[in-house]
């Protein structure tokens, strides 16, 4: 039987392990996030959601560039649970 898993779980799973190594890195910005910087920018995400009346089944938008950030927030919507829906400019 074969056992779905998704993007967040492999993400925290890398967390777990291998919080040191860099997730992403940006040539043009000069910076970077670990998969342990990673996790805490989820966690950190998470609770502005709730805090905003998100709700963990609700849609959110991410109109943005290509960048670390919208790394770390695709990644901590989807730790919260929500629905993505992102739009690069």
């Amino acid at each position: 039987m074969t056992t779905v898993v998704s993007f967040h779980d492999i993400v925290a799973r890398h967390a777990n392990e291998r919080p040191d190594v860099v997730y992403v890195h940006s040539i043009d910005q000069h910076k970077g996030l670990t998969f342990g910087q990673l996790r805490e920018v989820g966690d950190d995400l998470a609770v502005y959601l709730a805090e905003a009346g998100i709700d963990a089944n609700d849609r959110v938008l991410l109109l943005a560039e290509n960048s670390v950030e919208f790394h770390a927030v695709f990644v901590g919507v989807l730790r919260y649970g929500a629905t993505i829906v992102t739009v690069n400019v």
